[in-house]
């Protein structure tokens, strides 16, 4: 029969508080838990899950930072990587890069093109934050951005400890509540306000593509197909790292991408609270409590163990099966400080602490001297004797000699010294709470450095000498920094390649000088343009048009001009005040006309320009340096209009027709919603069979208020707006609808302008086209005009290189008007010469004009392709075009343009009927 053991009732009444202390600490523990962390951690790493391979990392990493050699990157990168990705058929595309500054126009421009064009499958980045002043700041992307694509939150929470450890399904940033990756790529699965993260699924089994890889073309498409990417930083020097449990420092964009795998693979961690572990621990008392004097101290602790390794056991399949996290901190917690009682309540336990003790005081004094000596900045003890008594590793080799031991007067600079002596001087009282900081340049000999420092003093308590005072002087060398910092400055008000103020500076510049403007002052603000600049360029190349540049900037210093500032590409401003500013804009046009005029010696080369100039004045703006300049813009764009060097002043005209420009920007992109776009075709014909080829497609605008809208009064501000590429990509696809109910022998030519081949990827708008259409690629014929060699020579030359490979047809339109076409043509890939309408037009009176248009076809024989003539109007320019030998035609000797359902009608009739088509006819009539 089982009995009781004899105890006394105070041996009772310990045993009891004994059990209420240890459950005290366990419950302590469940709100502080020091313990609990660390093992639920371990089971991270006994996991090692691979990830589903369904998103990709792409690294911002070491290789891509050399690579590019800056940082911040261009944004036009950015633009090159979403554009890749999607192209190599990435399902969407998150960028965990903060877009909430403006960069340049061009860059952000260029990342913009690449977000509308991305159709919604791209993200970037966004995030809120509490500072420890209470005030919430949140960072959303440029609106210019958001109006193509969402963001997404890439918060992270971490712990107290500072460990990432969850992020929010969403959060409210501004007036947006902006989801997760995880909730965005499983909005059916992210639920819960916070994803808790499963580290056990193994960071390094992410799929991770160096972007370099990408941008070198490097990469293979088929990594991509199909998966979502998120590409953010990875490298060091990014500082974008958190820890994390099991799998150490990681960087931010991968703990988004495990938080999305955690969802993906059901693996959202739950927990089960402090109570099952205070549960255990209370029936583990009480059994240990009654059978007290039954078990010697090692069975004890042997049960301890046994309890503490079954309980993790348990945890870790409750874990590995089914994603719960057993919290077994506060059990840990009672189970070790149960050991530490059964512990010290055994004989000698007194003299084992004393040794522990003084063993950890030894190696907490070593610890102090090692951190001190392996420190990164310059530190120095000095005691109240003015003797150094420490110095770190750093300090010593900085100041060139071993340290401790000697007077600080005999190895520290003046003005460390005279500060360590003022802090000395300092009554104990005050001088326990002194610090003085510093930056100072100290003359070394091996030169003059930056120093940042700061001098602390403290007391420290003596048995036997009573308080000792030391000065602890903490210093770093800044020089390099200071000189880095300089450098920006400088880079951030000038204008890197030349030298001259940039835009943002010449405008502050003006402010000032407006805000001082005497009333009998004018300030003046000449913009100019340098005429042939682009041919330089295109004839001898970047490197000289750079030198150029920097030539013309210096000739404009030399004259006077200090505050000369470059605007972008071939474009600058000089500011003139004065009483007579006004007065003197003619002259001194002339003057920089004479100035610029004279021929600039380009490495041996000779180059002439000429300019054009827009004045505007501060009487004239009235609302700050930034319209001052606008302004001169607008007067310099009518003076470019002009032939020769010519200027303008700006009226309020100028601002009147920009207005109207808006205005037919703004109805265009109504248009573009509405559909009021439409394609007409002309059709096209051999000359001597009269046999159909094909159809010219031709924008119509078809205004509801207008009615119809030449070609001619849109396309430039589509052009200069950028909707070009839209409408460009607007007629490709519908041209190619269109033409797959024709006949099969008939192609359909679509025009693409020059601007297209900057703003959008001309490749990737004709694969999607044939793609949605079904049309078959020879079928297409791009027509193209000279300027899209003007810029970007080399990439045009690859484009349509591209799209001949694919099948489609290259036509060069209006040949023979441009001044490159002879030096262009053996480069560019092309099937069809089209002869301009002027050239068909003179031959039947101007010999020249035939000469040119037979020198035209015999080039096109000569070469193999296919010659067609435009504007054909009479049979007389049949005849002789044919004579030639021409191979094709079209114009209004057969037809006007026609909707796309009558071309088939249209060309049956006119194949059948020999005589000239109606609209020839009626021509023929009126003249």
């Amino acid at each position: 029969m089982f009995r009781a053991p004899d105890t006394s009732q105070a041996e009772t009444v310990r045993l009891v508080l004994a059990g209420l202390a240890i459950m005290l600490a366990a419950l302590i523990a469940s709100l502080w838990n020091p313990l609990g962390r660390p093992l639920a951690d371990a089971r991270f790493a006994l996991r090692d899950q691979p990830a589903t391979g369904n998103l990709v990392f792409v690294a911002l990493d070491t290789k891509s930072l050399e690579t590019v050699g800056v940082w911040p990157w261009p944004r036009s990168l950015y633009g090159q990587l979403i554009d890749a990705l999607l192209t190599s058929g990435a399902r969407d595309v998150f960028i965990d890069v903060d877009f909430s500054a403006k960069s340049t126009e061009p860059q952000d421009a260029r990342l913009e093109a690449a977000l509308e064009a991305s159709g919604g499958y791209a993200y970037l980045a966004a995030f809120g934050q509490q500072a420890r002043n209470g005030e919430r700041h949140d960072t959303l992307p440029l609106p210019r951005f958001l109006a193509h694509v969402d963001p997404f939150s890439v918060n992270i929470i971490v712990d107290a400890a500072g460990m990432a450890r969850q992020v929010p399904g969403a959060v409210r940033i501004g007036d947006t509540t902006v989801r997760s990756l995880a909730a965005t790529l499983h909005p059916a699965k992210a639920l819960a306000p916070a994803i808790d993260i499963d580290f056990g699924i193994a960071a390094a089994s992410i799929p991770t593509i160096s972007a370099t890889d990408i941008l070198d073309g490097t990469a293979s498409p088929d990594i991509f197909l199909g998966k979502s990417v998120i590409v953010g930083a990875s490298a060091l020097e990014l500082q974008d790292f958190f820890f994390t449990p099991g799998q150490g420092a990681l960087p931010g964009a991968v703990i988004q991408a495990l938080a999305a795998e955690s969802v993906a693979q059901n693996r959202q961690l739950s927990s089960t609270g402090p109570a099952p572990a205070l549960a255990i621990m209370a029936v583990f008392l009480a059994l240990m409590l009654f059978t007290h004097h039954r078990l010697d101290l090692w069975r004890a602790l042997a049960m301890t163990i046994g309890t503490a390794i079954g309980v993790e056991v348990s945890a870790h399949i409750a874990y590995q099966l089914s994603a719960v996290m057993v919290e077994t901190g506060p059990l840990m917690a009672g189970l070790a400080v149960y050991a530490l009682w059964r512990v010290l309540s055994e004989a000698h336990i007194r003299q084992f602490v004393i040794e522990r003790l003084r063993g950890e005081r030894n190696q907490m004094r070593e610890v102090l001297g090692r951190v001190v000596d392996d420190n990164f900045d310059g530190v120095i003890v000095v005691d109240n004797n003015h003797r150094i008594v420490a110095a770190s590793s750093f300090a010593k080799s900085w100041l060139g000699q071993n340290l401790v031991g000697t007077r600080a007067a005999d190895v520290l600079p003046r003005p460390f010294l005279d500060d360590l002596r003022k802090t000395f001087e300092q009554t104990p009282q005050t001088a326990a709470n002194a610090s003085i900081a510093r930056e100072r340049d100290i003359r070394m000999p091996n030169g003059t450095f930056t120093i940042e420092y700061v001098i602390t003093v403290s007391q420290v308590p003596h048995a036997r000498a009573g308080d000792r005072t030391f000065a602890t002087l903490t210093f770093r060398d800044v020089t390099a920094r200071r000189a880095h910092e300089t450098e920006l400055r400088y880079l951030a008000d000038h204008d890197a390649l030349t030298g001259a103020l940039s835009r943002p500076s010449f405008v502050k510049l003006l402010e000032q000088k407006m805000h001082g403007l005497p009333p009998d002052t004018e300030l003046g603000v000449l913009v100019i343009d340098l005429r042939r600049f682009k041919s330089v360029n295109a004839t001898l190349g970047h490197q000289f048009g750079d030198m150029m540049l920097r030539q013309v900037v210096k000739r404009l210093g030399a004259a006077g001009h200090k505050t000369v500032a470059r605007l972008g590409g071939d474009r600058f401003a000089i500011a003139l005040s004065g009483s007579d500013a006004r007065a003197n804009a003619t002259t001194v046009f002339a003057e920089i006309v004479g100035l610029l005029g004279a021929p600039f010696n380009l490495s041996g080369h000779h180059a002439v320009i000429g300019v054009s100039g827009g004045w505007a004045f501060a009487g004239d703006a009235g609302e700050g340096g930034e319209v001052l300049l606008r302004h001169a813009d607008m007067a310099l764009t009518a003076a470019s209009a002009r032939p020769g060097d010519q200027m303008a002043i700006f009226d309020a005209r100028m601002d009147e027709d920009i207005s109207i420009r808006r205005g037919i920007e703004q109805e265009m992109r109504t248009a573009l919603h509405l559909g009021q776009f439409t394609l007409h075709y002309q059709p096209q014909f051999r000359l001597g069979d009269k046999h159909p080829v094909g159809a010219e497609a031709l924008i119509r605008w078809h205004h509801p208020q207008k009615g119809l809208v030449r070609p001619d009064h849109f396309i430039p501000v589509a052009e200069e707006t950028g909707l070009i590429a839209d409408i460009g990509r607007f007629a490709l696809e519908t041209a190619c609808r269109q033409a797959t109910a024709w006949s099969d022998t008939l192609s359909v030519a679509v025009n693409v302008s020059p601007v297209q081949f900057e703003l959008s990827d001309v490749v990737a708008d004709v694969r999607t086209a044939l793609r949605k259409s079904g049309l078959a690629p020879e079928r297409l014929e791009i027509e193209i005009t000279e300027g899209v060699l003007l810029t970007h020579k080399g990439s045009a030359i690859k484009t349509l290189e591209t799209l001949s490979a694919i099948g489609v047809k290259i036509a060069i339109d209006d040949f023979g008007t441009g001044f490159s076409s002879l030096a262009y043509l053996s480069e560019l890939p092309f099937d069809v010469l089209k002869i301009d309408k002027s050239f068909v037009d003179a031959m039947h009176e101007s010999p020249s004009a035939r000469s040119v248009v037979e020198s035209i076809v015999a080039l096109g024989k000569k070469l193999g392709k296919t010659v067609l003539a435009e504007g054909i109007e009479t049979a007389d320019q049949v005849r002789l075009l044919a004579k030639s030998g021409c191979d094709a035609g079209q114009g209004y000797l057969y037809s006007r343009p026609v909707p796309a359902h009558e071309i088939d009608d249209l060309i049956a009739h006119l194949a059948d009927d020999d005589s000239a088509g109606p609209e020839a006819e009626r021509a023929q009539a009126a003249g």
